[in-house]
């Protein structure tokens, strides 16, 4: 009998569909929780610290999966190294952002034409 091939590039193609429905119904249910919130006019003053945190983990993305992975095998949990890597973006969206954006502002800004 014929041995089928379940791998495609080093991924599990068995597994593949599952992960892509996790990742579907974990963004459905962040929409839900937003337009929910939004609907029934739930305002909490965390978000306003959560939001700005988005950016920063799109862009470490690699260094925190590297993180997250480096963490994983040294046997911290699951969700105290998601919280690792949270904190890690908190700090750049928190204390490096705004440093670094007042750094620009007074060296390579500086001459910027002014608005009429």
């Amino acid at each position: 009998m014929a041995q089928h091939k379940t791998t495609f590039g080093g991924v599990d193609i068995l597994r593949l569909p599952a992960a892509v429905m996790v990742m579907f119904y974990h963004y459905m249910a962040a929409v839900a929780l937003m337009a929910l919130s939004r609907r029934l006019g739930f305002s909490w003053p965390g978000w306003r610290r959560i939001g700005p945190m988005t950016y920063p983990l799109c862009l470490i993305h690699d260094v925190g999966a590297a993180m997250l992975g480096a963490l994983m095998r040294a046997d911290v949990p699951y969700l105290a190294a998601i919280a690792a890597v949270g904190a890690v973006s908190w700090l750049i969206a928190t204390e490096a952002e705004p440093r670094v954006r007042l750094l620009l502002e007074h060296t390579l800004f500086r001459h910027r034409l002014k608005a009429a």
